[in-house]
């Protein structure tokens, strides 16, 4: 394993903990770090050539759209 590689794999491990983590309160990271997530993920392929396929894309689309959705603001129920 290089420099590169590592750096890619690091970089891999940043995009996914911002698409997915949500602290222990439920508060949840901010819009703008999901989709920062999926921006290090799309830039990603530049570096790393095996990762240049409609799958890897699909997964981001998948997480970015998973991640959003799961911080919608949710309307009171019997309010």
């Amino acid at each position: 394993m290089d420099e590169r590689d590592l750096l890619v794999f690091v970089c891999w491990l940043v995009g996914l903990t911002l698409l997915a983590w949500r602290p222990p309160d439920g508060a949840g990271l901010p819009r703008a770090a999901c989709v920062a997530g999926a921006a290090i993920w799309c830039a990603l392929p530049l570096w790393e050539p095996s990762m240049r396929t409609a799958w890897y894309f699909g997964l981001t689309a998948a997480f970015l759209f998973a991640g959003l959705v799961r911080r919608w603001p949710r309307a009171a129920v019997g309010d």
